[in-house]
């Protein structure tokens, strides 16, 4: 979904995930909430056709901040996976106009589906600054609260 306003959301992207190749799952999540791309949580109950609730947040998430990628966003390590689902659709326009299509626009819709990938230790994640709680910066820790990567100080 696109938000129009002036609101930004998260940019995000499952940029090393073994998920992507299929080991060892992607979910099908029914999101509660308007959600941004990038957000964890654990598998839910199940509902219908493969599709699954988005659980809560995972409570022991830990990962390390590897570096700044060359588009501004930040890539963190997974050191400690504790459950949790990378929530993911690609961000696509309805809209034609460019000034529409920046990434940082697009959020996804409560009641609809999100694609979940389930995350391992050693996957690569990549997080735009507006995902975190801190300043992120080069191997600092980070955990995972209240929808923010919260860098340790």
């Amino acid at each position: 979904m696109i938000d129009i306003t002036t609101n930004k959301h998260v940019v995000a992207f499952p940029s090393k995930v073994a998920a992507a190749s299929g080991s060892p799952h992607q979910w099908d999540i029914v999101l509660g909430a308007n959600t941004d791309n990038g957000a964890l949580c654990t598998l839910g109950n199940y509902v219908s056709h493969f599709n699954y609730i988005q659980g809560a947040a995972p409570q022991n998430f830990a990962g390390k901040i590897l570096e700044q990628a060359s588009n501004g966003n930040w890539y963190i390590q997974v050191t400690n996976a504790a459950g949790a689902i990378f929530l993911y659709n690609s961000p696509i326009s309805e809209y034609g106009e460019k000034l529409l299509q920046g990434e940082d626009l697009y959020y996804n819709e409560k009641d609809r589906v999100c694609r979940g990938y389930q995350l391992i230790d050693t996957d690569i994640i990549e997080i735009s600054a507006l995902g975190f709680n801190g300043v992120p910066v080069k191997d600092k820790a980070v955990s995972y609260a209240n929808g923010k990567y919260v860098v340790a100080s």
